[in-house]
């Protein structure tokens, strides 16, 4: 078995290129290869921002090892630079930018050169920021657009905190809990995929992408499941693909996630990936078969039983924990049946969460519009000699 690439979640890109740049491709922004700042290079008005990367919604648990990244602006589609920080144990990070300039905010979950990485989520409520601080949060709730300002240390009713921006490294390094910051959160389990054939394999009736993904015929497919969980501990959607004699396509894991700023925070969703059914090269229809459950990591007390859904569409069967359905390649589906497609996988996903068929910058998660199912975890029924 092969242990897929991570791919990122949203609508963000990020790669690597010669010496200290890198090319960073923003939906609906021009794209634009960026030099790395200096820390040892004086520019004007040098400022270094706090940033704290949480695995709940409260930051009652920091995230570490998270990279963030800020892109400083120079005008509306010019950079003066960018820097990258990894956050501590403490799930703190100190960035390097330019005071009175426009920029732009992301955080992915692991160390910088790692594959096996997903974008964080912001939030335009749940900030730990001065009151008027501009900022607004865009594209999944991923990119943040923020001024940079140094009000200095601010004092409410005798309480002095300082931040989000500081002049030396020193101070933000120094900085106490209690003082400001921008916050991204990593709610959910990290997305995983095994699949039969290496990943780059295409052509292939096992193939996990039979067409290849730089061909204008390929797409990416995923399926989504509304889940009510009031655990504190992680809920998972695993998704196995199989052709129609069961020869296995691949695994896909994903934990259900929720914004930081939903009041009901026991509503999640997780977009699960299969093995988009398809016309092989000799034009014969190779349907996909697919056996999705939800389940609470390290937590055999709770049960996840399907509540709701498209589970009565054809080809499908449910036995209340476990749904299989076959997938056919001559099918037209879409957000009614809970099934989202496209050529860019990334934004496949990011239609999946937002429920939509077609994707807007404002578009924002949307944990129970158009599902394929819905879950529900309630602690296990204890049988009586058993």
């Amino acid at each position: 078995m092969r242990r897929l690439f991570q791919l990122c979640t949203c609508m963000i890109f990020v790669l690597l290129i010669p010496v200290n740049a890198r090319f960073f491709e923003i939906r609906w922004q021009n794209t634009t290869d960026i030099n790395r700042l200096s820390k040892n290079k004086d520019f004007r008005d040098k400022c270094i921002v706090s940033v704290r990367a949480c695995k709940t919604s409260t930051c009652s648990a920091p995230q570490p090892n998270a990279t963030v990244y800020v892109l400083t602006r120079n005008g509306t589609n010019d950079y003066l630079g960018y820097d990258l920080d990894q956050t501590d144990t403490n799930g703190r990070a100190c960035v390097l930018t330019a005071c009175d300039h426009k920029a732009y905010m992301f955080v992915r979950s692991k160390p910088d050169q790692a594959n096996d990485f997903e974008l964080m989520f912001t939030s335009n409520i749940s900030q730990s920021l001065p009151t008027g601080y501009a900022y607004t949060v865009s594209q999944m709730s991923q990119l943040m657009d923020f001024v940079v300002i140094d009000r200095g240390t601010t004092t409410i009713k005798g309480v002095a905190r300082a931040g989000p921006t500081f002049e030396t490294y020193d101070e933000c390094q120094k900085a106490k809990s209690s003082d400001y910051s921008f916050d991204y959160y990593f709610i959910g389990q990290q997305e995983s995929l095994v699949t039969n054939k290496p990943i780059n394999s295409h052509n292939n009736e096992l193939s996990w992408y039979y067409v290849d993904p730089r061909r204008n015929t390929y797409q990416s497919c995923f399926l989504k499941l509304a889940v009510k969980s009031n655990s504190p501990k992680p809920v998972v959607a695993t998704l196995v693909s199989t052709d129609t004699s069961g020869n296995l396509y691949g695994t896909y894991t994903v934990g259900a996630k929720t914004l930081p700023s939903a009041r009901d925070q026991s509503l999640k969703a997780a977009c699960v990936e299969f093995r988009c059914p398809v016309h092989d090269e000799r034009g014969q229809l190779k349907h996909t078969n697919v056996t999705g459950s939800v389940s609470l990591i390290d937590n055999r007390s709770v049960d996840c039983k399907i509540s709701s859904g498209n589970i009565k569409m054809r080809y499908s069967t449910t036995n209340g924990t476990h749904f299989s359905v076959s997938l056919q390649a001559d099918e037209n589906y879409g957000s009614f049946y809970g099934i989202y497609s496209h050529r860019d996988r990334e934004v496949a996903k990011a239609m999946c969460l937002t429920g939509h068929n077609f994707l807007f910058p404002s578009f924002d998660m949307n944990v129970q519009l158009n599902t394929f199912a819905s879950y529900s975890c309630t602690k296990a029924s204890v049988l009586i000699g058993k």
